[in-house]
Parts: structure tokens; C-alpha cells; sequence
């Protein structure tokens, strides 16, 4: 029963992020749509542009709410997981 509303909230939670992500999407084609109304050349955003923006983002909400640090800290030990696993084993410690 636990395990089935720890789902359901984090299939919430989950809908909730998305559906934020397309919304900024969505501003920033219309801004270039608004753009060209006014006469200056569409400049359309790459994919790693949108990326940069949506991470912006993210840091952004991270920091009003106070857990940006627990946020960096995290995904620090993640890189460091990830990198412990290319060392050779003799020389993990």
C-alpha cells in the first residue's frame, strides 16, 4: 500500500516537472515567433540551448526554495560514484 502512493506521488511529481518543461518550451518558441512578428530574423534555439535554459531553470527554483546546495551535493557524490567505477581496481581505496 506504501509502496503504491510513494508511486502515484512520484508519477504526480513526475507529470508536474513535465508538464513545467513544456511550458518553458513553449514560452521561448513563441518569443522567437514574437520576434519575427516585429520584422528581426527567427533565431530557433539548438536542443543544448533549450537544455541550458531548462537547467537555468531548475537551479533557479532550487535556490527560492533553499535546496540547491543538498542539490549539488548530491549529484557531486553521483559524479564521484560514476568515476570511482572507471579506476582500475587495485587502486580503489
Amino acid at each position: 500500500m506504501q509502496a503504491k502512493l510513494k508511486r502515484l506521488d512520484s508519477r504526480a511529481s513526475k507529470f508536474k516537472a513535465e508538464k513545467k518543461t513544456m511550458q518553458r518550451k513553449r514560452e521561448l518558441k513563441s518569443s522567437v515567433v514574437k520576434k519575427t512578428a516585429k520584422g528581426k530574423r527567427p533565431y530557433y534555439l539548438k536542443k543544448s540551448e533549450i537544455k541550458k535554459q531548462l537547467l537555468l531553470d531548475k537551479f533557479k527554483t532550487l535556490k527560492k526554495s533553499g535546496k540547491l546546495d543538498d542539490f549539488l551535493a548530491k549529484r557531486r557524490r553521483r559524479n564521484a560514484a560514476k568515476d570511482h567505477i572507471h579506476v582500475p581496481y587495485e587502486r580503489r581505496g
